[in-house]
């Protein structure tokens, strides 16, 4: 037929495409702390990450280890979301272990380092703030039982090692 128009023309066409994720995926993250954030040699902190999964496909199976070789610790201590003690709540996203800081530990700040991992074979690291303060032992000399009494203790005899006397 002669002076038809057999083209379509269409102007600011769109598409969108359904059950695509948009973006690429995300690697899970975390924040550390402890608490105490300030512990003496041979004292007991608890350790926590707080994990945000990771996305595009969300985070499955994530796991949580730290490095406590630096406080006299392992090098792969698992930090749990089980709700078992220290853990608050099983399937928060927030990771928790005690620790122990090693009486021989090297007082000052260190960074305990972390590592997140999750089922999609996806990681994350980060790392706890810790201070380590020294422990002072007592400089009292070993004192007979009768001196650190009050007056009427008859009949005690022995030493002890005073480990800190309140006098008031």
């Amino acid at each position: 037929v002669s002076g038809s128009d057999d083209a379509l023309g269409i102007d600011d066409l769109s598409i969108t495409p359904r059950g695509i994720p948009t973006g690429g995926p995300t690697d899970p993250s975390g924040t550390g702390s402890a608490d105490p954030t300030s512990i003496a040699q041979g004292g007991q902190t608890t350790l926590t990450v707080a994990v945000t999964p990771g996305t595009n496909p969300a985070s499955t199976g994530l796991a949580v280890s730290a490095d406590l070789t630096a406080i006299g610790g392992s090098a792969t201590t698992a930090l749990l979301d089980d709700g078992v003690a220290p853990d608050a709540t099983a399937g928060d996203d927030i990771f928790s272990a005690s620790a122990t800081v090693d009486p021989a530990a090297a007082p000052g700040t260190t960074s305990l380092p972390f590592t997140i991992t999750d089922a999609q074979d996806r990681s994350a690291s980060g790392s706890i703030p810790l201070t380590v303060t020294a422990t002072n032992p007592c400089a009292a000399e070993d004192q007979s039982i009768g001196s650190v009494q009050t007056d009427g203790a008859v009949g005690i005899t022995g030493q002890v090692t005073v480990q800190g006397v309140v006098v008031g």
